[in-house]
């Protein structure tokens, strides 16, 4: 498990899962009088065992002066345990939350496409009225059979009309 803290972003990550955590980031800065010992990552990996703490870089008031960066304190698994394993489980609390709000809106986002869907189901299903001065399908269904049956009695009517004069309209 590769382990990464970073104290100015508030940010710890496990196995590239990041959280911001609510914890006391104060103990980061070992001694408040001492501006090198200011950490400003620690970087862990339980399976080796190994790490590094890297210190905050100092800037310097004089021009032609580097600034100061305290060169990397390595550590051990007993270091990691002694001075930082108390991100660990403010870090399994903080993921367990934020898996339970994934998976709740997850829920929520299904739970509005069901009734999105049953919605549209509904509607389309639904007898609509037409609009006053606009004709249902059944009535125009029913004038068309009306103007086929006044046609073909038209037709009708000039067959035996044409019947009688000799077969000449």
């Amino acid at each position: 498990m590769q382990i990464t803290i970073v104290v100015d972003d508030k940010l710890v990550m496990i196995d590239r899962k990041p959280l911001q955590l609510d914890i006391d980031w104060s103990v980061f800065d070992m001694d408040p009088a001492n501006p090198d010992d200011d950490i400003a990552a620690v970087q862990f990996n339980t399976d080796a065992g190994t790490g590094h703490v890297e210190f905050k870089t100092r800037q310097t008031k004089q021009v032609n002066r580097p600034d100061n960066r305290p060169p990397d304190w390595h550590i051990s698994a007993d270091d990691f345990e002694k001075h930082f394993a108390f991100v660990l489980p403010a870090y399994e609390a903080k993921l367990k939350t934020v898996q339970a709000e994934e998976v709740a809106r997850e829920a929520e986002r299904e739970a509005q496409m069901l009734a999105s869907q049953k919605r549209r189901e509904t509607e389309s299903s639904a007898p609509v009225e037409a609009p006053a001065g606009y004709v249902t399908e059944e009535k125009a269904q029913a004038l068309a059979k009306e103007a086929a049956e006044a046609a073909v009695a038209r037709f009708a009517a000039e067959l035996a009309k044409a019947g009688e004069g000799g077969g000449q309209p």
